[in-house]
């Protein structure tokens, strides 16, 4: 280990110290309270947890990391709200298991498969068997005889305050019942002493202890390389008769779907009411794109581990599980064309460009001789297009392209309904107003209460975005 025990207990608190106090405005606004603070917190912490870690660092390991130093470095960027709170979720867990999997020697050489996972998983939440040493850690700073020049000195202090607090306590209660004018006075202190003794301070304090522990049981549970065996033959040979029955029998049943959606691949239009083109849009869209994982899962288990007969109808299979998945894309590329962009719409494209390039990979290993890592592709793709997400000026995407679309004469846009974006678009709104492209009474009172609303934030809850958008 680079750092001592006791260095690394000292800089676990203060760390803690400037997460909890910077980010404490977060129970009362929310994400609006992320920002600078926020990606300053994260930072540390991975230049702690770099120096504090025994494993040998590899130039691949940029590949893993970047994209999580990217969403780190989004929330200083812009404001997008509905993706922070996502980000706030997501980053910890999944730090912890890239983190553990770039620890494992020769990590580039192993195949991601199910014993892998599980035990990715169990390091992941490993601090939390740590939480005893981490505690022992933080206690061992805190004993006056961890510091021999003033222990004695400390001990002396705690001793007397512990005699002096009941003693005092009845010499006041004596001396006030002898006396109105002291009882008076007395009671003056004592009220002010509790008027400015706010509840919050114990709060932070015990947060600031909990997060100390926190941090010390992810710092001690991580710190050590791993070192796991080798496995470039992953899976076990399946039954080509069952295989092929459940792969044929799913197929079928792609099969037949696409001849019912073969109406909606050939529409250029849809209908004049909202309810009815939102029922040929959204029904069934986020449920073809979870089948898209489950068929990607099914592809896994099934590729190249049965015959070739097998494996010819497994590659129909994932063929017409792209059909599927580009139906629902189709209608979705229609909705925005009419429609218009928002938050559910812009990511909802996205996602289905994204299961596109997956089911594209999964195809181009169907038809490969060689055997292709299908999990690790997945989760490194997945990981680079979040991060790619957070970092696109999104509010500005949608705000812009529904401005474009709004101006073709058949639209049927209500831009207006753009008066849920955040802060991102204000010099957007102003300049738009300017060019006679917005009604000016509309969205005059829609400025008025952004800024009110998130400009009065301290300076270390900003971002970029901010800065450059309130006045």
């Amino acid at each position: 280990m680079n750092i001592s025990s006791r260095s690394m207990t000292i800089i676990g608190f203060f760390l803690a110290c400037i997460a909890v106090l910077s980010q404490w405005g977060f129970w009362d606004k929310g994400v609006f309270s992320v920002g600078f603070n926020t990606t300053f917190v994260g930072a540390i912490f991975w230049c702690l947890l770099l120096k504090s870690s025994d494993y040998k660092k590899i130039k691949s390991d940029w590949v893993w990391y970047l994209p999580l130093w990217l969403i780190l470095l989004s929330f200083a960027i812009f404001e997008n709200p509905w993706l922070k709170l996502i980000s706030i979720m997501l980053l910890p867990i999944v730090t912890g298991y890239i983190y553990s999997y770039r620890q494992i020697r020769s990590c580039d050489s192993l195949f991601w498969e199910k014993e892998l996972a599980s035990k990715l998983v169990r390091r992941t939440f490993l601090p939390l068997k740590y939480l005893g040493d981490a505690k022992s850690s933080v206690w061992i700073c805190l004993k006056p005889e961890s510091n021999k020049k003033y222990g004695d000195k400390v001990r002396k202090v705690l001793i007397g305050l512990l005699l002096l607090i009941p003693l005092a306590s009845v010499a006041l209660v004596l001396l006030t019942s002898a006396d109105s004018n002291f009882e008076e006075f007395v009671t003056q202190v004592l009220s002010a002493l509790l008027k400015n003794l706010e509840l919050s301070i114990l709060f932070k304090v015990i947060l600031i202890a909990i997060s100390t522990i926190l941090i010390l049981a992810m710092l001690l549970a991580w710190q050590r390389e791993l070192d796991l065996e080798v496995n470039n033959n992953p899976g076990k040979r399946l039954d080509d008769i069952v295989a092929g029955i459940v792969v044929t029998g799913i197929l079928l049943i792609y099969i037949s779907f696409l001849f019912f959606q073969i109406e909606y691949l050939l529409i250029n239009d849809l209908p004049t009411d909202l309810l009815a083109a939102e029922k040929i849009v959204k029904s069934g869209f986020w449920q073809l794109f979870l089948l898209s994982f489950i068929n990607a899962l099914m592809f896994f288990i099934v590729y190249k581990n049965t015959s070739k007969t097998v494996q010819l109808i497994l590659r129909a299979f994932i063929l017409a599980s792209g059909l599927v998945v580009l139906s629902g894309c189709w209608r979705m590329g229609l909705y925005v064309y009419w429609y218009g962009f928002s938050y559910e719409k812009f990511f909802a494209s996205y996602t289905a460009f994204y299961a596109l390039l997956v089911f594209v990979f999964l195809s181009v290993s169907a038809f490969s001789s060689s055997r292709k890592d299908i999990f690790r592709f997945i989760a490194l793709s997945s990981l680079w297009f979040y991060a790619l997400a957070a970092l696109l000026p999104v509010e500005r995407i949608i705000f812009y392209s529904n401005i474009h679309f709004a101006e073709r004469a058949e639209s049927r846009i209500d831009l207006f309904h753009l008066s849920d974006l955040s802060l991102d678009i204000v010099n957007d709104v102003k300049r738009e107003i300017e060019g006679g492209r917005l009604n000016s009474d509309l969205w005059s009172l829609w400025l008025l209460e952004k800024q009110i609303e998130s400009c009065q934030e301290r300076w270390f809850e900003s971002n970029i975005s901010r800065l450059q958008n309130c006045e």
